[in-house]
């Protein structure tokens, strides 16, 4: 039963891939060997080049063939959907948001990512990309507004593994500009969130227990990977509890630490 899962997943894969990819032959190239680059530039369908250094092709992988973040959603919901806010807090590089971009044309992206490398190669993202409506900023998002120790690995060119807790990939630790999302939607003006996206390895607890209950009413979609932090609040199992109190319906399946939730 599980090599016929793995085999119906990877064929998905492939689909996406010649779906989302214009030059989708790179790729397999790549897989075999026979093209060997530090970095490489994709082109979607619709258009968009997206840069992708050797070191982030599966995290590139993740989100455009596997479709991670929206996979979990109903079809029916992103079809009914306009998605005119899209919230992507531990933007990296920005994959999300280019996928998003690049799914959702009338969306506004606004990306938040603090580690100054990725930051500047999710600059040169949109740089390439003029057209997109994509706000990137140096940020991390957090319960409040001012300054977070982050813990990575500074060794790392560009990393995914940044996190507030204790990182196993790596003990440097860098300060950085955080605000809430409360404060960012007051001064831009954001009535609703269509949806939020977090991969900000463990703070997402502290993020989406600290939003306002008039807020987190004004969210519609919510896509995230979880970390275990702790065993009182700080796991998937708890936080789907809060969402459902917070009336949304949730999804997530046992051997995966993604979770989708829809109103």
């Amino acid at each position: 039963m599980y090599r016929k899962e793995a085999i119906t997943n990877q064929l998905m894969r492939y689909k996406n891939l010649i779906y989302n990819i214009n030059n989708w032959w790179t790729y397999l190239f790549i897989k075999v060997g026979l093209n060997k680059k530090e970095s490489y530039m994709f082109t979607t369908r619709r258009g968009l080049k997206v840069i992708v250094p050797n070191n982030l092709l599966h995290t590139f992988k993740e989100v455009f063939f596997s479709d991670d973040y929206f996979r979990g959603f109903p079809k029916s919901i992103l079809k009914e959907k306009i998605l005119t806010n899209i919230i992507d807090i531990g933007a990296n590089v920005g994959y999300f948001s280019l996928y998003s971009a690049n799914r959702f044309n009338s969306a506004i992206i606004h990306a938040f990512e603090p580690i100054p490398n990725n930051f500047n190669l999710l600059k040169k993202q949109i740089k390439i990309n003029p057209k997109i409506r994509l706000k990137a900023h140096n940020y991390a998002v957090g319960k409040t507004n001012g300054t977070l120790a982050l813990n990575y690995n500074e060794n790392e060119t560009y990393t995914t593994s940044a996190s507030i807790s204790k990182n196993i990939h790596g003990n440097n630790q860098i300060t950085v500009n955080s605000l809430s999302i409360e404060r960012y939607c007051s001064k831009n003006n954001i009535e609703n969130i269509d949806l939020l996206k977090l991969d900000c390895e463990g703070a997402e607890y502290s993020i989406l227990y600290g939003i306002s209950p008039k807020l987190i009413k004004r969210i519609d979609m919510i896509c995230l990977e979880t970390h275990t932090i702790d065993e009182k609040n700080g796991n998937k199992n708890c936080l789907i509890k809060y969402l459902r109190q917070k009336e949304f319906t949730v999804r997530t399946f046992n051997n995966s630490n993604l979770l989708w939730a829809w109103r």
